[in-house]
C-alpha cells in the first residue's frame, strides 16, 4: 500500500529534523577540533621558540669558540667563553636555584613520557583481569589472582608516575 501524502510529509519532516540535528552535531565536533588545532598550534609555537633559543645558544658556541693545539697532550682543544659554559651547565645540571630556559620543551618531553606509560597500560589491560589471566595462561584462579594483584600494583604505580611526570611538567 502506498503512503498517503500526509505520511510522506511526516517522513520528510522527520528526516529534516534529523539532518538539522546532525548538522548541529557536526558543528559541535568541528568547533572542538578547531579549538584543539588552535591549542596545538600554540604548543608548536612555544616549542619552536624553545628550540630557537637552544639553536642560538649552540650557534653562538660554535661561532665563538677558539681552537688550539696542545703539543703535550696530542690533540685539539676548544675554548668556550665561560658565560656559554655556565648557561649549558645550568641547563644540564639543573641546579635547584637555576632558571630553566627550556620549560616548554621539558613539558612536551614529560607529556610524551606520561602518554607512553598510559598507552602501554591501556594496551595491556587484560593483565588486570583475573579471568583473562587464568584462561590465557591456563592456571588456577588463585594463581591468576596473585598475578593480577601484582599487575594492579604495578599499574597503579605507573599511573602515579605518569601523573607525577605531568605535575612536574606543569610547574
Amino acid at each position: 500500500m502506498k503512503p498517503t501524502y500526509e505520511e510522506l510529509e511526516k517522513t520528510v519532516a522527520a528526516l529534516r529534523r534529523r539532518v538539522i540535528e546532525n548538522d548541529h552535531n557536526w558543528a559541535v565536533m568541528i568547533d572542538g577540533y578547531e579549538r584543539k588545532c588552535a591549542e596545538l598550534k600554540q604548543q608548536v609555537a612555544a616549542l619552536a621558540a624553545d628550540n630557537a633559543q637552544m639553536l642560538r645558544l649552540l650557534t653562538d658556541i660554535s661561532e665563538n669558540h677558539v681552537e688550539y693545539y696542545s703539543e703535550g697532550e696530542d690533540g685539539m682543544f676548544a675554548g668556550i667563553p665561560l658565560d656559554y659554559v655556565s648557561e649549558i651547565n645550568m641547563y644540564v645540571s639543573r641546579d635547584v636555584n637555576a632558571e630553566n630556559p627550556f620549560t616548554v620543551t621539558d613539558a612536551a618531553i614529560a607529556e610524551i613520557r606520561a602518554s607512553a606509560i598510559t598507552a602501554a597500560l591501556c594496551s595491556s589491560s587484560e593483565y588486570l583481569d583475573t579471568d583473562c589471566v587464568m584462561y590465557r595462561l591456563g592456571i588456577s584462579y588463585e594463581l591468576a589472582g596473585m598475578r593480577t594483584a601484582g599487575a594492579i600494583e604495578l599499574h597503579d604505580s605507573l599511573i602515579s608516575a605518569a601523573k607525577q611526570l605531568r605535575a612536574e611538567a606543569s610547574k
